[in-house]
Formats: C-alpha cells, structure tokens, sequence
C-alpha cells in the first residue's frame, strides 16, 4: 500500500516485489531485554547492519533490502523503539 498522492496510481513492479518479499524475524534477549532484529539474504554472506532514525520502524528498509541482498551482502535490521 502506498501512502500519500502517487502520480502513476499504482505501484512499480520492482517495489512491489520487494515489499512482498519478508525476512526472517529473530530476537536475541541481552541483560533480560528483548531485542528483535531482521535477517534478508544468505546467512554466509557479508553482513551490514541497517538502523533505522528517530521517529521510524524497521519496516522502513522493506522496499530497498531485498535488492541490496542480490549483492554480497546479509542484511540485520535491528527495530530500534526508543520510549521516552
């Protein structure tokens, strides 16, 4: 689903295939707090870890990251919720 005014009123083949695309979900609990985390892509690859900025979600990097993958590269993406 798009969000906002799209010229073409619909969406490109490319990111639609990608948003339809899903990691593995993976958490890891570190000093008794749950700290979830993303996986895309071949787990002997390289890896690069994707944060996301103040006022957004993982989810953000859905579109881009399955491309990014077709590299060398295994992407982490780590949800990053900071309550304050």
């Amino acid at each position: 689903m798009l969000i906002g005014k799209n010229p073409l009123n619909e969406a490109t083949e490319w990111f639609v295939k990608n948003i339809e695309n899903r990691p593995e979900e993976c958490s890891v609990s570190v000093n008794g707090a749950e700290i979830k985390y993303f996986v895309w892509g071949d787990r002997s690859k390289k890896p690069l870890l994707l944060l996301h900025g103040y006022n957004a979600h993982s989810f953000w990097w859905d579109h881009i990251a399955p491309a990014l993958t077709e590299s060398q590269l295994r992407l982490l993406i780590r949800e990053t919720l900071l309550l304050v």
